[in-house]
């Protein structure tokens, strides 16, 4: 099949009905084995809940999985409340996702004193969330007053800092120098650069020479590991303003130089680069870079690029 033939099929798939295509795709795959994939599941489970190592991540999904209101509250904290600018958004969000909550259902049910301890003072938040909603309807009004400036404040912060410890263990470093410290010696990992979607060239600039240090860092520390070899990940997005569909032309002409030349960096130190998935919108797009950087010939013997795929979706079937 032709490109052109590969990328009108991926528009036709992306609004096809979804209960024929898991049927065409379950008859197309006949090497599906319900039963072994039920067992390796399995074993995997076992093997996780014996290991002992558990960091702090780890016992706060035991006990607060996505399957109550309570973890989804707290996932929802956690992927929100540290991105907010302004304080009257953080006490909304803070509000709406903590008031109302069985948080004292969940003490004690945890052997980790860390898990205990914020569950103990997220049953004492909601607390102070629930006496500020009955004092809005007191016609004291003053005495709001008072506990919005004694009591929000110290509710924020002290939320904000409990996400930030939860977001430790998702972020290795904060700069490429004290994430290659704390896992340049181990197994090999795919270094990404955490942020939005860039709106300004500011951004764009911002993020590119992002990219081009952690790319320099990680070749350093490569040349000094015998067995571990090291990655790098990026984010189109965060390098045009305009990704987008939409504005296929100018991307096609500004974002695939760019990607090319930090391709150009990381075959030159011998480094793998991934480019990381998108939106499903942006995956025909993405494929398009993909497509005209695999006939640059300064890199087409490199072997090192890569696409990461959202494996959902109907144009993935």
């Amino acid at each position: 099949m032709s490109s052109q033939g590969y990328y009108k099929k991926l528009k036709e798939l992306k609004y096809a009905e979804e209960s024929v295509l898991v049927k065409d795709m379950i008859q197309s795959n006949d090497w599906i084995n319900a039963e072994t994939i039920k067992s390796k599941s399995h074993k995997i489970v076992e093997n996780c809940r014996r290991d002992r190592n558990k960091t702090r991540l780890d016992s706060f999904f035991l006990e607060y999985g996505l399957s109550n209101q309570e973890g989804i509250a707290l996932m929802c904290l956690a992927e929100s409340l540290l991105r907010i600018p302004d304080n009257q958004t953080c006490d909304d969000i803070i509000e709406e996702k903590i008031g109302g909550k069985k948080w004292l259902e969940h003490f004690n049910s945890s052997p980790s004193l860390f898990v205990n301890a914020t569950t103990f003072g997220l049953f004492v938040a909601e607390q102070v969330v629930e006496l500020d909603q009955s004092i809005t309807s007191n016609p004291l009004s003053w005495i709001q007053g008072v506990t919005s400036r004694i009591g929000d404040p110290i509710l924020r912060e002290a939320i904000k800092k409990g996400m930030e410890i939860l977001s430790e263990e998702f972020v290795s470093g904060v700069d490429i120098e004290k994430a290659l410290d704390a896992f340049g010696s181990k197994t090999p990992c795919s270094f990404d650069m955490l942020g939005e979607a860039a709106r300004t060239q500011s951004d764009v600039d911002f993020f590119y020479d992002a990219y081009e240090n952690a790319i320099r860092k990680v070749g350093e520390k490569n040349a000094l590991l015998s067995n571990s070899f090291h990655e790098i990940s990026i984010k189109l997005s965060a390098i045009h303003p305009r990704y987008d569909a939409m504005k296929e032309k100018r991307v096609m002409s500004e974002l695939l130089e760019r990607t090319y030349q930090l391709c150009v960096q990381s075959a030159a130190q011998d480094i793998a680069l991934t480019i990381d998935a998108e939106e499903q919108d942006r995956l025909e797009i993405s494929l398009k870079i993909i497509e005209e950087l695999s006939k640059r010939k300064e890199i087409k013997d490199w072997g090192g690029l890569g696409l990461a795929i959202q494996a959902y979706g109907n144009v993935l079937q």
